[in-house]
Parts: structure tokens; sequence; C-alpha cells
């Protein structure tokens, strides 16, 4: 739900949000695109700092991304986003198929 919340908030005025599952390699990946404003290159390295925001002075910390990180990380999976200003961003969440492999 912050993955998706995030999409949401990345779109100013109307636009897309795309999810997509499969199975790759004994795990599901879930892709989650936007059409959105996008982050630009050297902020990327940030985004799973509890610290990060995009929303400036409107919103307190900025947890949702390290959040997501974190549990996926405790159940053997990933969390990884590639942006690009004025042309979106997707994450895509990647957990194993069965609980063997974390």
């Amino acid at each position: 739900m912050n993955v998706l919340l995030n999409a949401h908030q990345a779109i100013e005025g109307e636009g897309t949000i795309e999810v997509r599952t499969r199975n790759e390699d004994g795990r599901v990946l879930v892709e989650i695109e936007d059409d959105g404003r996008g982050i630009p290159a050297h902020r990327l390295r940030s985004v799973f700092d509890p610290s990060f925001s995009l929303k400036g002075a409107r919103v307190g910390l900025g947890l949702g991304l390290p959040l997501s990180f974190n549990i996926m990380r405790r159940h053997g999976g990933d969390l990884k986003l590639t942006s690009e200003p004025g042309k979106g961003t997707v994450v895509t969440v990647v957990l194993p198929l069965s609980a063997e492999e974390t």
C-alpha cells in the first residue's frame, strides 16, 4: 500500500498506475509503475533512507519506502526502484514463492 500511495502522490492531475505480476526464477515479482513526476538520478540513492521525501514541508518523515524495503527483506525479498524525471517510476517488489527460500 505504501508503494501504491507513493505512485498516486507522484501524479499531478491525471495519470496512470499499472500493476503487473509475474513468476520469475522461483520468485513473485510485482511491478508498480506510475507516469508521475519521477525521481532525479542524484536522489535515487536516498529513496530508502528514513528521512527521504519528495513532498517538501507538507509532510513529516518519508517512512513508506524504507518501511516497505525492510518488510520485503524480512521476508527474503527485495524492493527495486527505477525512475526517470518527467516519465515516472517503477517499483518492483520481489518475494520468494515459498518460505524455504527465505
